[in-house]
């Protein structure tokens, strides 16, 4: 007796070409949109780091002032504005000099190189005359005759 097999047709299950381009295409969406999300995080807190530091020098330089205006007070002359000019009224603040003498005025301010602050030593300062990204100034107007902010 013959044995015949029978051959049992199979059919391969796959996925189809629009498939296929239509899975990749919401995947790269999503890829997408992750890189987009994160880039814009990063930015953000670039800017806001920026910001940060922004704000604390200013807040140092304001603090440089006072201390200027209030060495005139404890040098015993009672005037706090000693050492400001009235036709000096452009004014950069330097941490790293002494008391009385931390304050630098112009008669105008020169943008090109005069107030930029350099980082240097973990501190910024006014080193020298490039272009850095922040730069500080303090216009100081008061009453000559009375020595009065």
């Amino acid at each position: 007796m013959s044995i015949m097999r029978l051959k049992q047709k199979t059919t391969l299950k796959a996925f189809s070409i629009p498939e296929v381009l239509l899975s990749m295409f919401v995947l790269s969406i999503g890829l997408v949109t992750i890189v987009a999300v994160m880039a814009g995080s990063l930015r953000h807190s670039y800017d806001t780091s920026e910001l940060i530091v922004a704000t604390g020098l200013a807040q140092e330089g304001v603090e440089l002032i006072r201390n200027a205006r209030d060495s005139g007070f404890t040098l015993g002359s009672g005037r706090g504005f000693d050492y400001f000019s009235d036709t000096n009224k452009y004014c950069r603040a330097r941490y790293n000099s002494s008391q009385t003498a931390n304050i630098d005025c112009f008669s105008n301010p020169d943008p090109a190189n005069r107030y930029y602050l350099q980082y240097s030593g973990g501190l910024y300062g006014h080193f020298n005359a490039t272009k850095e990204r922040y730069s500080r100034f303090i216009y100081v107007d008061y009453d000559a005759t009375n020595k009065t902010a």
